[in-house]
């Protein structure tokens, strides 16, 4: 009988023991799982990471490189479209001489027409203040005179008018400065007085605005 609660006695520590390492050994295992779930997440965190930034250094200088091609093509489509618009409608690329004026002069304006024959008025030569005029024909490479202004003019401006006219405004010659103005009418080969502006003016600017009307500053 005393041999039979000794062996009670000694199973229940025994059985306690057990126990206790059976909670153990699951708390291990508990916790080598769960530091595996940490290891297999910071490696897909590092992968992710490490792919973001491959991404980054092989994609953003693609992106970067056609944004600039783009920017290339847009800037030579636009230097093509202002060179169409500056560069003259002749293949020459040389000065060439072209026909003489009949009369030597200077101190003249030189106007383009609407038919693209240039207008040549007035100016100062040997013989003085001029009041003879020349039309230029680009195509046959002509000097024409045309009708004479009704005075002699020097210093003065001549533009061309939304309408094909061409007004000429001011003058310096032997009777000083004064405020008279005549238009040309290429199509009839004729002056025609108008009215006189407000100032005597040599040397002065005449500008057309977009409105048609022209404004005359300085002299």
């Amino acid at each position: 009988m005393f041999s039979n609660q000794v062996a009670i006695s000694h199973s229940e520590p025994d059985q306690a023991n057990s126990s206790q390492t059976a909670h153990i050994q699951s708390r291990i295992r508990h916790d080598n799982r769960h530091t595996k779930c940490e290891k297999i997440l910071a490696t897909c965190l590092a992968t992710a990471l490490m792919l973001i930034t491959i991404s980054l250094i092989v994609v953003v200088p693609i992106i970067a490189n056609k944004n600039s091609l783009k920017s290339i093509s847009q800037t030579k489509t636009t230097t093509t479209r202002l060179n169409d618009r500056i560069q003259p409608t002749t293949s020459i690329k040389e000065w060439t001489a072209a026909a003489k004026l009949n009369i030597n002069r200077n101190r003249h304006t030189a106007t383009v027409l609407q038919n693209e024959q240039l207008l040549i008025t007035g100016g100062h030569s040997h013989k003085g203040v001029l009041h003879e005029c020349e039309l230029y024909d680009p195509s046959r490479n002509r000097w024409t005179l045309v009708a004479n202004m009704s005075a002699p003019r020097d210093y003065h401006t001549a533009s061309l008018l939304t309408n094909g006219l061409v007004l000429v405004t001011g003058r310096e010659n032997s009777d000083g400065v004064l405020s008279t103005a005549e238009l040309y009418d290429a199509s009839t080969n004729t002056w025609t007085n108008t009215q006189s502006m407000t100032h005597q003016r040599s040397k002065h600017t005449a500008t057309v605005l977009q409105d048609g009307k022209v404004l005359v500053a300085g002299g």
